[in-house]
């Protein structure tokens, strides 16, 4: 029944990330891999910002590039505008004109590039494709923006994790049916997915990895809302992961110039070497590896366990009221009139008979 509900809700979300060929333009990052610094289960749930719902039109792209975007040092003190980074998406994107639903991340990538990202403030996100900016938000966006993207090819799972224990990233791939009614534990069954139909594109961000029975998961932020998958987050195994991607060879990072906010430090870490290699990076060390199993008490398992319990006192108070009210009549005395006076003269007789 649950699995009907929520198949029912999320298959009305928009679809229609681009399904275009990689780019063979893309830059194709080459990052020197540290094994000391992999450890086996690692997330960026604690740091990111929190999963928000995008609504009812197209702006997956936006919400999954606030998350991407939102990780920078620079973003520490207010979330970037999702809105603003699905409509500038569409101003640079491969296509002319705005007037349609969804972008591509290659499009929202390079605005931010030559337009940069504004604070929420100056275009707060709405469910409304017409949505306007507030003024200034250009100005603001042109202080917060990224130096390059590049594209990490899906196989080279040690830059993926290299990568990610420094920032969060960016990633498309094509919705199958079944990942509507996906369970709370947040795991995609790949085979039952592979088996149901394509339903379209779709960006989320990709924030950690774990392993489940020896096989390698990645972890994604999702943004349909807390109540999706495990409070808003999936995990899709490697195999999945290669095999659906779209528009690019593998997920994409972006270069902020102040770097990126990384809770916690490595005392293993050497200073002097940084995770990735660019010049105009900072040094920032490693995040300590969070405990992964702790978790909200409010998650949606417990809410629905309280819907459900709710339900039933409800249900036993209607069906005691019920009978209650259908078998326990108590009979009208018949020496008591209609206004509820006593006739004391029939009462005696009643009770002598």
């Amino acid at each position: 029944m649950i699995k009907l509900i929520k198949n029912l809700y999320y298959c009305k979300k928009i679809l229609n990330l681009s399904t275009e060929d990689p780019d063979p333009k893309d830059w194709v990052s080459d990052i020197k891999v540290k094994d000391s610094h992999l450890p086996k289960n690692f997330s960026r749930r604690d740091s990111t910002v929190p999963v928000k719902n995008q609504g009812n039109i197209g702006s997956c792209v936006g919400h999954s590039g606030r998350v991407i975007c939102g990780d920078a040092n620079i973003f520490q003190k207010e979330e970037p505008s999702p809105m603003w980074i699905y409509k500038m998406g569409k101003k640079h994107d491969q296509w002319k004109g705005e007037n349609y639903s969804g972008t591509s991340i290659r499009g929202a990538a390079n605005s931010l590039i030559k337009e940069g990202c504004c604070f929420e403030s100056f275009w707060p996100y709405e469910d409304n494709e017409s949505s306007k900016p507030k003024e200034g938000a250009a100005l603001d966006a042109s202080y917060k923006k990224i130096s390059s993207y590049k594209a990490i090819p899906c196989d080279n799972i040690d830059q993926i994790k290299t990568v990610l224990m420094d920032r969060p990233l960016w990633y498309g791939y094509m919705v199958h049916k079944d990942f509507f009614s996906l369970g709370i534990n947040g795991v995609i069954d790949t085979d039952k997915y592979l088996s149901s139909e394509k339903a379209g594109g779709h960006a989320v961000a990709l924030i950690g990895w774990k392993y489940i029975n020896n096989k390698l998961y990645w972890e994604f932020q999702n943004s349909w809302g807390r109540w999706f998958g495990n409070s808003g987050y999936f995990f899709m195994e490697h195999r999945l992961f290669r095999s659906v991607i779209i528009n690019s060879i593998g997920p994409y990072y972006l270069d902020f110039k102040d770097g990126y906010f990384n809770p916690g430090d490595d005392p293993d870490l050497d200073p002097e070497d940084p995770i990735i290699p660019d010049p105009e990076d900072p040094i920032i060390p490693d995040p300590e590896e969070p405990d992964s199993d702790k978790d909200s008490w409010l998650t949606p398992k417990v809410t629905w366990i309280v819907f459900f319990i709710m339900l039933g006192v409800i249900l036993f108070f209607y069906t005691f009221s019920y009978i209650s009210n259908n078998f326990f009549t108590v009979p009208e005395a018949p020496y008591i009139d209609d206004q509820g006076n006593v006739d004391w003269d029939k009462k005696l007789e009643y009770e002598i008979k």
